[in-house]
């Protein structure tokens, strides 16, 4: 996925998941893209299927727009297995808004085109885990017994003489709540839990371009965009709490190009340029235990978050310069 020539994907975790990228792209900083599928050339560089965006030209006119997408929690319907689980809709106020324009500096010479937009939302999304039936959390397990007699049942703790429930296990448990769906589980000693947790996001990007026609033969561009991210993902690593961890991003992105017509069949473009994409992942909650670790029983989900997290995140800078002659 490249953007102006330069790769903007995600290249520690290598999908194409723009939810995520630091990197994503506004509604009018695109003025073109293409997409390969099969057989592509060593322009497109690697991968088995390629995206190629262009940020949008200034011209001798003068150009520009304004607008505002508005949407809210009155016009949002519920999930089908929210309804099914007795689970509000998940909640959504989303606005986003923007400016571009564009224009010359000197006619037919020198051009210019700039950008921002903001985007705000405030949403909930659904998501299911398994935990622990009513008896499962008692230490009661149930099971088909193989002689076909039916359903039994024992209660683990009697296993073995003085034996006590884990204290801290049993607090773990009891922030566990009580199963309201019955679409995952073994239907015996765990069944789903459906619910919605925090969402948000909120975004500011702004971009110019610049592009200069020396004459017939050589042409210069040069495009620069920054992005300031905050976005929840209630997706990685959340437990059952509206607190869990958030990433952010402040991305930086520039592309340069020389374009030269050397001849009626020859055309030779340089390119040089980065995305520079630090990623932050924050959590404000307290993981401090008493016992320094904990073990996380793999039946259920663990109601703090699948382990112990501190700031973290990673650097995925990506530096790209390519000559292509055609």
């Amino acid at each position: 996925m490249t953007l102006d020539g330069i790769n903007i994907q995600d290249n520690f975790i290598r999908e194409n998941a723009t939810t995520f990228s630091g990197s994503r792209l506004t509604q009018s900083m695109v003025s073109e893209f293409t997409l390969t599928s099969v057989n592509q050339g060593a322009v497109s560089g690697a991968g088995a299927s390629q995206i190629s965006f262009v940020t949008p030209s200034g011209t001798n006119d003068v150009h520009g727009e304004v607008y505002w997408v508005h949407r809210n929690n009155a016009t949002k319907a519920n999930e089908f297995f929210n309804n099914l689980s007795g689970v509000d809709k998940p909640f959504l106020l989303r606005n986003q808004y923007g400016v571009a324009a564009s224009g010359p500096i000197i006619k037919d010479r020198l051009f210019w085109y700039g950008n921002y937009e903001g985007f705000r939302q405030r949403s909930q999304s659904s998501f299911l885990a398994t935990v622990l039936t009513e008896k499962a959390r008692q230490g009661i397990f149930q099971y088909e017994a193989l002689d076909g007699s039916g359903l039994q049942e024992i209660e683990l703790l009697q296993l073995r003489e003085g034996t006590a429930a884990d204290p801290f296990m049993a607090a773990q448990i009891a922030q566990t709540p009580l199963p309201n769906d019955s679409t995952i589980g073994d239907g015996l000693n765990t069944l789903g839990y459906r619910y919605n947790l925090s969402d948000s996001e909120d975004r500011d990007q702004f971009g110019f371009r610049l592009d200069f026609l020396l004459n017939d033969a050589h042409s210069f561009e040069g495009i620069y965009r920054h992005n300031d991210l905050t976005t929840d993902r209630p997706d990685f690593l959340s437990g059952f709490q509206e607190t869990f961890s958030q990433d952010l991003s402040t991305p930086d992105f520039f592309s340069t190009a020389w374009h030269w017509t050397a001849g009626p069949n020859l055309i030779n473009e340089v390119r040089f340029g980065a995305n520079i994409t630090g990623l932050v992942f924050t959590d404000d909650r307290d993981f401090v235990h008493e016992r320094g670790f904990k073990i996380i029983a793999a039946s259920y989900v663990d109601p703090e978050g699948n382990g112990e997290r501190e700031r973290q995140g990673r650097d995925t800078d990506t530096w790209n310069y390519a000559d292509n002659a055609s």
